[in-house]
């Protein structure tokens, strides 16, 4: 007889819990926000959340335009300037002669400039700032911007990165496009075009590990009195990849100074990271021919890839490193050796999404020095890959993939006259014989449609409006399918938060997303929570062109992980359901479902097939239905290891030479174990097997 046994159902739940980071002997701030509910001063009392001009205990929040022209009456913590949400626009205004503000009460706090939507600091007609460190663009989508047109900026602290990420003792005053944590980061930017510019430490734009970070420094012209990195401590510049140096000539330029304060760290210096930019070119309509020194380093200068943009290299301009000065000519050869940008930077924020039947969508953002793309594919992570098209100039790309139910893995590379550019990294995508339709989450991008459907149980939906919380496929008018069965996996996250958000939600069919659906199964209160998958079989029998998953409009979607809508094309050809084997199993490579279904890959005796109609664990070698129990006690009492909602038929005969015959069908099986109770005539001898279906 085929041994066969349960799959045990486990609830998994993850506790999550909040840390709260502080500095021992400070306390925590008070965030006093600048509404500008009077007006757009600074020091109007009146403009602020609290009535009160902040103190040296508070932070200041600016989300709208704050203008100072006079001296700030105390000294505050820090500045966070744009920091409500994405679409926050922040503005201060530091402008006069009169006009000052010191932002450094505690060593321990930091400014944001960008914080999570576009944030701006302008020093204009002698105003004064003197900021603690900061983070300028601090957030992913942020943008940071610092203008410097006349009056005077310094960074008066530091934070310091350890040797993991760059070598040696180095501490920084300001990072621009970069945070100081652990996260990615915006664009941020700091011009100067006037006025004075100086930090304590060092300056970071990008950063080396992650993205999409992206920095810029702009110097344009003669009128700046001084930029000075490192005026106390060690100053260091660096310029990671895809960031940038712009120098403007007016006649000349003001040099960035790096200071090495002899402090015995070796700190001091500049170093270019493999892709950095350095953009020239002339302004106020100056052009002649000339070398100017544009950076002078006290410390060594280190240049690992900094190499003139293609528009500087086109325009005539040359560059070059000499005794850790970077010098930049034009009509003449700049001492030292730099090499122009000869090949495109790799494109950024690559992403594949199944957009309808066969189709993966891949979308880019513009790669420096670029003039056509090239996309790539593979059937597995890291290649090798296979071009797929070639001499694109738009950045996004629809692939028609040769099969369904597979992943693919694609990169996008420029090209340009010097040839084929730095790789992209890459991104994935599940591809679909159905279209991804529904309500698109205003939440985080993240958060898509497309992750009920990517074969993932790690990625989730989450939509936090109001009402309509759906996603859905659309098979096409052409291509209706009948739902055979639905498959879902829940999120994995606590069974407090998950369970309540999923019960009542609905699987439902329709051939008019305008008209009515037809609800074919509903999420009961008590289902299995991540890893589990829960599966419900589907009675109707109507071909649909829509399907989705709601969920009620006082619960919102946020608690399914994935689903399945199976139709005849998601089981092999023994009747095995295709995620199963999987997603649950992990039993298939290539894509070769049928292969996968036919193995036995515990030694048990049993293939995979076999394992799923008896609801056994294929991976697991002691995982089998069995007898467990026999008596001859008031009868014959048979008992096995069961499924609770398995069918089981107990057969029997008095000779194993013969056929079966059945005593007991459709037996119920329950969690645990299952028995039937028989009877036996005389001392004849009876065999009995236990079949499930």
């Amino acid at each position: 007889m085929m041994k066969i046994s349960m799959t045990k159902h486990s609830t998994q739940a993850v506790a999550l819990g909040a840390l709260l980071f502080g500095v021992a002997g400070s306390a925590l701030a008070d965030e006093v926000t600048f509404n500008g509910t009077v007006s757009t001063d600074f020091t109007d009392t009146n403009n602020w959340s609290t009535l009160a001009y902040p103190t040296s205990a508070d932070y200041a929040v600016i989300n709208t335009t704050a203008e100072l022209t006079n001296a700030a009456p105390n000294n505050i913590m820090a500045l966070r300037i744009a920091q409500a949400d994405s679409d926050s626009v922040g503005v201060f205004n530091v402008r006069g002669t009169n006009a000052s503000i010191s932002v450094n009460s505690s060593s321990n706090w930091d400014t944001h400039i960008g914080r999570k939507g576009h944030g701006t600091l302008n020093i204009l007609e002698g105003g004064q700032a003197y900021i603690n460190f900061a983070e300028i663009g601090r957030e992913p989508g942020s943008t940071g911007i610092v203008n410097v047109v006349d009056g005077y900026l310094r960074f008066t602290r530091g934070s310091k990165y350890d040797s993991t990420e760059y070598a040696g003792d180095v501490s920084f005053s300001v990072h621009v496009g970069a945070n100081d944590h652990t996260g990615d980061a915006g664009y941020g930017e700091i011009n100067v075009s006037g006025g004075s510019f100086v930090t304590r430490f060092g300056v970071e734009f990008g950063h080396p590990t992650r993205t999409p970070n992206q920095g810029k420094f702009s110097v344009q012209g003669t009128n700046a009195v001084e930029i000075t990195i490192g005026d106390t401590n060690d100053g260091y510049w660096m310029q990671n990849t895809n960031s940038i140096l712009e120098i403007g000539i007016d006649g000349g330029v003001t040099p960035i100074n790096i200071l090495e304060n002899g402090d015995g760290t070796g700190a001091g210096g500049a170093h270019f990271a493999n892709g950095s930019i350095l953009d020239v070119g002339f302004i106020n309509g100056y052009s002649e021919n000339g070398t100017w020194a544009v950076m002078n380093s006290e410390g060594t200068m280190v240049n690992l890839g900094l190499a003139l943009s293609d528009e500087a290299v086109a325009e005539g301009w040359d560059a070059g490193i000499e005794d850790n000065t970077l010098y930049v000519s034009y009509g003449e050869d700049a001492p030292g050796d730099l090499e122009p940008l000869t090949t495109p930077l790799a494109p950024s924020s690559v992403t594949a999404m199944p957009s309808s039947n066969y189709t993966v969508t891949v979308t880019w953002e513009e790669a420096y020095g670029a003039e056509t793309y090239t996309v790539q594919r593979s059937t597995e992570s890291g290649g090798p890959y296979t071009e797929v098209a070639s001499g694109l100039t738009d950045l996004s790309y629809n692939d028609v993939v040769p099969a369904v139910d597979s992943r693919y893995y694609y990169t996008v590379y420029g090209v340009n006259a010097m040839g084929d550019g730095t790789v992209s990294s890459e991104d994935d995508a599940y591809a679909l014989d159905a279209a991804v339709i529904g309500v698109s989450s205003p939440y985080n991008d993240s958060y898509t449609i497309y992750n009920l459907f990517d074969n993932d149980t790690s990625t989730h939906y989450d939509d936090t409006v109001a009402t309509d919380h759906w996603g859905g496929l659309d098979y096409g008018s052409a291509n209706k399918k009948q739902i055979l069965e639905v498959a879902y996996v829940l999120r994995n996250y606590s069974e407090s938060k998950v369970l309540p958000y999923a019960s009542n939600t609905m699987f439902q069919a329709s051939n008019n997303t305008n008209g009515t659906w037809t609800t074919l199964h509903t999420i009961p209160a008590d289902v299995s929570t991540a890893p589990t998958w829960n599966s419900v079989e589907v009675s109707d029998g109507t071909a649909y062109q829509y399907v989705r998953v709601i969920t009620p409009d006082d619960q919102k979607n946020k608690a399914i992980a994935e689903v399945k809508f199976l139709t005849a094309d998601d089981y092999t050809t023994n009747g095995t359901a295709k995620y199963w084997l999987e997603l649950v199993h992990g039993l298939v490579t290539d894509g070769d479902y049928e292969a996968a279904d036919v193995e036995d890959v515990d030694d048990d005796g049993f293939a995979a097939w076999e394992e799923y109609v008896a609801g056994t664990d294929p991976n697991d070698v002691d995982d089998f239905l069995e007898v467990t129990q026999l008596t001859t006690t008031n009868g014959v009492v048979i008992t096995w290891a069961s499924v609770e909602g398995k069918t089981y038929n107990v057969l029997t005969n008095t000779s194993l030479s013969y056929g079966e015959a059945g005593v007991a069908a459709a037996v119920t099986g329950k969690d645990g174990s299952t028995s039937y109770t028989g009877t036996v005539s005389g001392a004849s001898t009876v065999f009995y097997t236990i079949g499930v279906e």
